[in-house]
């Protein structure tokens, strides 16, 4: 039996990482083979949806997976877009239109260096926003609205959702691990 164990990015491919699990904790014997899928992208870093083969990201940077088995991607570089890859392998824009900073219907929303990305249970989507300092929130109807930003964060990068429904940030430039708790208040 084979698991997924993480989903990464790299150049502009998103791929997947298997691991049997009876290897998990311990020594991977020296002829033990790990398998690498590409998931989506043809290699050429540009912007693209359609088809999992023919799509293009730019600078794929976060990946999340959601329970129906869509794959969520924050594709910096010229996408400046949020990214869904759907079970059947379509990539499609879930959010973002170009580089800037603008709350709003998905299409005409605006990221500036999306990095991180996490999922709830509800089908939100989290994203540090990284040039922005600032956490957005893609809500499942597709509307964009920014939860916290600087002066609070500083280079946002890494995005998680905890079991009470808490963002939690790595706040890059600040050295610090915030808590963005469902009432707004940011903590540290």
């Amino acid at each position: 039996m084979v698991v997924v164990l993480a989903t990464i990015s790299v150049a502009s491919f998103v791929v997947l990482w298997h691991w049997a699990p009876e290897r998990r904790g311990r020594p991977l014997e020296t002829d033990w083979i790990p398998i690498v899928i590409a998931l989506a992208g043809d290699g050429t870093p540009a912007f693209r949806d359609g088809d999992a083969g023919r799509a293009q990201f730019s600078d794929p940077f976060g990946v999340a997976s959601a329970a129906d088995g869509t794959i969520y991607v924050a594709d910096a570089g010229v996408a400046q877009r949020i990214r869904r890859i759907a079970p059947d392998g379509t990539v499609s824009t879930l959010a973002g239109s170009e580089r800037g900073d603008a709350d709003g219907p998905s299409a005409s929303s605006r990221f500036d260096t999306p990095s991180g990305i996490a999922v709830d249970a509800a089908g939100s989507v989290y994203v540090a926003d990284t040039g922005n300092n600032a956490i957005r929130r893609i809500s499942p109807d597709g509307v964009v609205s920014t939860l916290a930003r600087d002066p609070e964060l500083n280079g946002p990068v890494g995005v998680a959702i905890d079991a009470t429904g808490r963002v939690i940030v790595a706040d890059t430039y600040n050295d610090r691990i915030r808590a963005i708790e469902p009432d707004g208040d940011v903590l540290t």
